[in-house]
């Protein structure tokens, strides 16, 4: 079974394309107002189309902005086939196109099913970075009349495979397993009675509803089980479900060429089909009672923040999400959500608005709201609803921007630059091309223009005062943001810091004033005006760069560097978590080894020792660096227990550092190694590595397992047996060393046992 919460999300963001490609140009979500125009398609081999591979184009296009990061075109035959290529920027190799004419070669999408034969051009989609898209029909637009018209599609898949499966697989029946008394958190059981004679069955989906609340659920079939045909059984989410009467009201069953079949209402099978549960248990559904905003302007990237009046159970309310809609009918959302839920009552609450919203006004036309218990809600707010806030929300830049563009179109934004006067700013979108070309830097610098890179989570923020020409080049843009733990880095007071990993540039042209996006930052502090700590970190130690990084209030963290590397954000200075897995073992004569596990953030270790569980510790000494995590202690007294415990040491001085759990060993002779005997024809030549001890014990066996003797002793590391032992027998040996002290003998422990038959 796969649960999907957020399904409702999808199926909205479908109706919302699906109501946006009914025009001919869409309206911009973000700071590119300026759809592109297509103004031909050209197939390179019009007459001889393979459609199993790609297809090449020529399209010549203006797009002086963000740039087309992808377009689709739409073919059809005389049978009413359509055939759909489609080129992605974010396909590997593929690139932003800008204006001008390129070559560029297509994907096809479908051609499972579709005849090889004559197709006509019929439509062409073009979306650019800016969400602009604009659909070109073959009744009215230029752009499909100087356009490639027909096409002669030799193969295509269906060509490889003529006898493949086409029919969709046939519902024959639906039977609800328990239809009464039912308790919404349990999964309602449905019988199906399904005909597949093709390829099998890939995915069935289920939606259920009730007035206007819908939602689904789908089970998609793993390599073993697709193969069915007959009944099944598949158990469907329901927590959504209200008390009383629900039904369901949709199936779509798919088999694994693509074949689908839907039913609902409409469906003359229908009335056979067992639809209709009632639920007498099911957790409440949240509702939100009133809606108000606390401002209507915004300049992005900031927070909307707004009173929200909320009635829920005691599990609690953790996403909201408000949908506006702009005087083009473009349509957006904007969303509050929390690891924590509330509860009822009223919260003041911040939803995020990203650097990509745009410059315009929208306004609320939906809301949606799920609990922690899985139902979701969604309320239409009108005019008449005087508890919903319907103002205008304006929404607009936080820079002055003269240019917004992108960062692959050099030439464009170059010129651009050298138009701006003094003080003013060119804006850079770099969430697809992720180069900063060497000219951007040199156009700007000594001068006070001011250039910004700007992505999802971050804004690079670039003063031309600041960049010397003889230090411009090219700069990879690329950085990865993700929360982790303090204690990887040496934090140990931190729950999870910030971690940004820069692409491998060194030193920059110039000094650049970072903006970290709040998604990270929100999470973390709740709060905007925290003074955090920016680290430098490199082979697991760091350097505190600037101990009063602020967050804005659009809960940006901005910092300034000089150049690409690691750095971290924490909320508080390192103290560098305890060494675990702290071993001690003996070693040679009376010493003892000490073993660790390394610490991130460590430049050394400092080791201390006491002679009682609870006296003083001292420290003995300290290793340097974070390779080495071993200390021998050989300032030590046969037979004397010692207690030890280790802390890490940071590379800054006032570096705080937990210490580790203590671990006591007593002082004895280490394990004697490489134990080896030698048959001298009446006797064994028994040897051992020398370990300083004082003296040996050598014992003997004629069972691995049985009672062992003692042969006698031996003062280095050579023993020769005398008459004890008989020929033709084996033996086992094993020797340990042993110190005195005073009047008592320390022993150390055996060495493994050898055995060795007497010839």
């Amino acid at each position: 079974m796969m649960k999907n919460k957020n399904r409702w999300i999808s199926i909205c963001l479908v109706v919302i394309l699906v109501f946006n490609f009914s025009v001919s140009v869409m309206a911009s979500a973000g700071y590119d107002k300026t759809p592109p125009v297509i103004n031909y398609i050209k197939i390179c081999n019009p007459d001889q189309i393979d459609a199993t591979e790609q297809l090449e184009v020529e399209v010549d296009l203006e797009e002086e902005e963000s740039g087309v990061t992808k377009f689709e075109i739409i073919m059809c035959n005389d049978y009413g086939e359509e055939l759909d290529a489609t080129y992605n920027y974010d396909t590997t190799g593929n690139r932003i196109l800008f204006t001008g004419k390129t070559k560029v070669k297509m994907q096809f999408c479908n051609t499972k099913k579709i005849h090889s034969g004559i197709f006509k051009l019929k439509r062409i989609y073009v979306h650019d970075g800016g969400s602009n898209i604009v659909s070109y029909t073959e009744e009215s637009d230029a752009a499909l009349k100087n356009s490639t018209q027909e096409m002669n599609v030799i193969k295509t898949a269906f060509d490889d495979n003529p006898d493949q499966d086409l029919d969709p697989p046939i519902l024959r029946g639906m039977k609800i397993c328990q239809s009464e008394d039912i308790d919404a958190s349990e999964p309602l059981e449905i019988e199906l009675d399904i005909e597949e004679m093709g390829c099998g069955i890939h995915n069935i989906t289920i939606d259920v509803g009730k007035n206007s609340n819908s939602w689904g659920d789908s089970y998609t079939f793993t390599e073993n089980d697709k193969k069915i045909n007959g009944k099944i059984k598949m158990e469907v989410d329901i927590s959504n479900a209200k008390l009383g009467e629900n039904e369901i009201i949709y199936v779509e069953v798919s088999d694994n060429n693509d074949n689908v079949a839907g039913y609902d209402i409409d469906s003359p099978e229908w009335e056979q089909f067992d639809t209709k549960f009632v639920v007498n248990t099911a957790n409440q559904t949240p509702e939100i009672m009133s809606f108000q905003y606390e401002e209507t302007k915004i300049q992005a990237p900031d927070l909307l923040k707004a009173v929200v009046d909320i009635n829920c159970d005691e599990q609690g309310v953790d996403e909201i999400c408000l949908w506006l809609k702009n005087e083009d009918g473009d349509m957006k959302y904007l969303e509050w959500k929390s690891e924590d839920p509330i509860k009822s009552g009223t919260h003041k609450l911040s939803f995020p608005v990203s650097p990509f919203f745009g410059n315009e006004e929208w306004e609320l036309y939906k809301m949606t709201v799920d609990g922690r218990n899985g139902k979701h809600n969604s309320i239409e707010v009108t005019s008449d609803k005087e508890q919903f806030d319907t103002r205008k929300i304006s929404i607009s830049s936080s820079f002055d921007t003269v240019y917004y563009g992108s960062v692959g179109n050099v030439s464009a934004a170059l010129k651009k630059i050298e138009e701006m006067e003094s003080g003013q700013t060119v804006v850079l979108e770099c969430r697809y091309e992720k180069t900063a070309a060497k000219e951007l830097f040199e156009a700007i610098a000594g001068q006070d223009k001011i250039l910004v890179f700007e992505d999802e989570d971050v804004q690079w923020i670039f003063n031309g005062k600041n960049i010397k020409k003889n230090k411009c080049k090219d700069i990879d843009l690329t950085v990865k943001v993700r929360r982790t733990s303090g204690k990887e880095y040496g934090y140990a007071d931190d729950k999870y810091i910030l971690y940004m990993q820069y692409a491998n540039n060194g030193e920059l042209p110039g000094t650049v004033e970072m903006r970290v996006n709040y998604e990270y930052l929100y999470e973390k502090y709740q709060t905007s005006h925290n003074n955090l700590i920016l680290t430098y970190y490199s082979n697991g130690s760091g350097d505190i760069l600037d101990e009063n990084v602020k967050v804005e209030e659009d809960l940006y963290a901005q910092y300034k560097i000089k150049h690409n590397s690691i750095y971290l954000l924490s909320s508080s200075y390192p103290r560098l978590t305890a060494p675990k897995n702290l071993i001690a073992r003996s070693y040679k004569n009376k010493q003892i080894k000490l073993s660790w596990s390394r610490v991130a953030g460590a430049d050394g270790y400092g080791i201390y020792r006491s002679t009682s569980s609870s006296g003083k510790y001292k420290r003995i000494g300290k290793t340097k660096g974070n390779k080495t995590v071993t200390y021998k202690d050989s300032k030590t007294s046969v037979g004397k227990v010692y207690y030890y415990r280790i802390k890490a040491i940071g590379n800054e001085k006032n570096t705080k550092a937990a210490y580790s759990k203590k671990i006591s060993k007593r002082a004895i002779p280490s394990k004697v190694k490489d134990l080896g005997i030698t048959n001298r024809k009446t006797q064994f030549r028994i040897s051992w590595s020398d370990n300083w001890c004082r003296g040996f014990e050598v014992y003997y066996s004629t069972s691995r397992n049985g009672t062992y003797k003692r042969l006698g002793r031996a003062s280095d590391c050579l023993y020769m047996t005398g008459k004890q032992l008989k020929k033709k027998r084996t033996y086992y040996i094993k020797v340990r060393g042993y110190e005195k002290s005073g009047s008592k003998i320390y022993y150390g422990p055996f060495s493994d046992v050898e055995k060795k038959y007497m010839g």
